[in-house]
C-alpha cells in the first residue's frame, strides 16, 4: 500500500468535510476528491500523485447490483494514480450515493486502494468485490481541470486540505476555520463515514 488505512481515512474525511462545506454536485465532488487528494500526497509524502479522469467501474459486492459504472460524457469519474496504485478517496462516500445491491442494502464505507496490476481487463470481467476497471482519458482530465482553474476558490480549498492534514500519529483539529475574500469566517467540522476494511 502507498498509505495505511488510518492515513487514508484521515485524507478522505478532510476532503469530504471541505466538499460538504461547499455543497458541490457529485460530479464536481469527484474532481475535488482526486485533485485535493493528489495534493496532500505530494505535499506530505513527496509522491508523484496524478489525478486521473475517465471511465471507472467498481464491483463493490458479489452481485450485479453492487457494481458502479461511471462512463457517461457528463459523469466521468476521477481518481488518483501513484506509483502503480489506484487510490480513490471518494470511495467511502459511495454509500451516500445510493449504491445498493439487489437486496437494497447499502454498500459499506471502505478504502479503495489497489495495485493497478490487479485491474480487470474489461468491465464485463468484474465479478468479485474489489474488482475494478479504469480507462483514463486525457481530454476528460483537461476538461475537469478547466473547471478547477475557472473557479479560483478550489485552489484555495486544496491548500486548506493540505494545511489541515497531519500524518498520524499527530492529531488533527476537529474544525478548520477558513476566511473568505470578504473576511467572513467559516468553521468546517471534520466529518465522514467510518472506513472499515477495503475493497
Amino acid at each position: 500500500m502507498i498509505i495505511n488505512p488510518t492515513e487514508y481515512e484521515r485524507i478522505y474525511k478532510i476532503i469530504n468535510s471541505v466538499v460538504l462545506s461547499e455543497g458541490v454536485s457529485a460530479d464536481v465532488a469527484g474532481i475535488l476528491f482526486s485533485f485535493f487528494g493528489a495534493q496532500i500526497l505530494k505535499n506530505h509524502y513527496d509522491l508523484n500523485a496524478l489525478p486521473k479522469a475517465g471511465v471507472a467501474a467498481y464491483q463493490l459486492g458479489d452481485d450485479d447490483g453492487s457494481k458502479i459504472i461511471v462512463d457517461k460524457a457528463a459523469s466521468f469519474h476521477c481518481w488518483v494514480e501513484v506509483e502503480g496504485w489506484l487510490i480513490d478517496f471518494m470511495a467511502p462516500s459511495f454509500s451516500t450515493f445510493k449504491a445498493t445491491n439487489e437486496n437494497g442494502l447499502k454498500v459499506g464505507s471502505k478504502m479503495m486502494q489497489k495495485p493497478l496490476s490487479s485491474m480487470s481487463a474489461s468491465i464485463d470481467e468484474l465479478s468479485q468485490a474489489g474488482d475494478f476497471y479504469l480507462a483514463p482519458q486525457n481530454a476528460v482530465l483537461v476538461d475537469k481541470y478547466s473547471v478547477l482553474k475557472s473557479t479560483p476558490v478550489f485552489g484555495d480549498l486544496a491548500d486548506v486540505c493540505s494545511h489541515w492534514y497531519n500524518k498520524p500519529p499527530q492529531a488533527i483539529i476537529d474544525n478548520m476555520v477558513i476566511e473568505d475574500q470578504g473576511g467572513a469566517l467559516t468553521s468546517i467540522p471534520l466529518q465522514g463515514e467510518l472506513v472499515v476494511g477495503s475493497w
